[in-house]
């Protein structure tokens, strides 16, 4: 992803750092919590949402599944919605709302009308500060994710990359799947949610953001009024980079299925999304195999056809 640099200042209002560039801006609340808009004024919809520094990765070996597990219990009712609740006031009004777990954060999120971002605003903060997290639900809910993790285990193109984070980071956090396994999310409790939240889920672990016809200021009074239960200091564990095995040859891992086709995945050290030539290679990484026209494609499908689908893309 290409990032725009911006032009960093710092308002007298309230001693809100803010940065400015083109119609994006970034406001760092008082309590920590970081408020980014990227205005488009012809645009006819918003999309908001609310992401957590807290990804498969940042889990104990005990906690293995819990981020993903934590991301399906949102949605299942808080102390003034309940889950039939929220699907419903956000359908009546048009719009769509999901959510994500990758090893590197969780992400939930909403489109709507811009006339109902107040709404929208107000039901992020809900799931955030106030669900319940029923027993019941948890019950149900950990029955859903052993069926994900069986439909992962069936979809070899999902499966292969799992292998090859096992092979890659070796012991890690990194190297576990986001799903956990079943006996790992069949063993959560309450409690255990409880924890996972009391360390990662805090204002100053956590970014709201919001684009389309927006205003800036305004959302920043509407989330800082509407996420101010949020305690402000995450207590989290330092993150660690993973150690790359040290290799003198090609490692390799094959896994057999009685499929019709090979899945296969190769991996390269490369470097971090801060690194001065992060963008340079995202670049090489679209000519390589971004698209109908890259390398890749064109030599191993189109021209060979070698394959059905071929692609790259840089990690980090």
């Amino acid at each position: 992803m290409i990032r725009r640099r911006l032009q960093r200042s710092l308002t007298a209002r309230e001693g809100v750092e803010v940065m400015q560039g083109h119609d994006t801006r970034v406001s760092i609340l008082p309590n920590g919590l970081t408020v980014v808009t990227a205005s488009m004024a012809s645009a006819k919809s918003i999309s908001l949402g609310y992401w957590v520094k807290a990804g498969a990765r940042d889990e104990t070996a005990s906690e293995h599944g819990m981020a993903h597990l934590l991301e399906h219990m949102a949605f299942k009712g808080t102390e003034r919605r309940d889950a039939a609740m929220i699907a419903r006031e956000v359908e009546d009004r048009g719009g769509f709302i999901n959510a994500h777990t990758s090893r590197e954060e969780t992400a939930y999120y909403l489109r709507l009308m811009p006339e109902d971002i107040g709404f929208g605003v107000d039901l992020l903060a809900d799931l955030l500060t106030r669900s319940t997290y029923p027993d019941n639900e948890l019950v149900r809910e950990k029955n859903v994710i052993v069926q994900e993790i069986g439909q992962s285990h069936d979809t070899p193109d999902d499966l292969i990359f799992d292998l090859y984070q096992g092979i890659a980071h070796g012991d890690h956090a990194l190297a576990r799947p986001i799903l956990g396994t079943v006996e790992s999310v069949t063993g959560f409790s309450r409690d255990n949610i409880h924890a996972f939240l009391g360390r990662h889920y805090a204002a100053d672990n956590i970014i709201v953001a919001a684009s389309g016809r927006v205003d800036h200021d305004d959302f920043v009074a509407m989330v800082g009024e509407a996420f101010s239960p949020l305690s402000a200091a995450a207590d989290t564990m330092p993150r660690h980079a993973s150690p790359w095995p040290g290799m003198t040859a090609p490692r390799r891992l094959i896994h057999h299925r009685e499929l019709e086709q090979a899945h296969l995945v190769m991996g390269l050290k490369g470097m971090s999304v801060n690194d001065d030539d992060a963008l340079t290679l995202a670049l090489l990484s679209v000519l390589y195999g971004g698209g109908m026209s890259s390398r890749l494609f064109q030599e191993a499908r189109e021209k060979r056809g070698l394959c059905y689908s071929v692609f790259s893309y840089p990690q980090g």
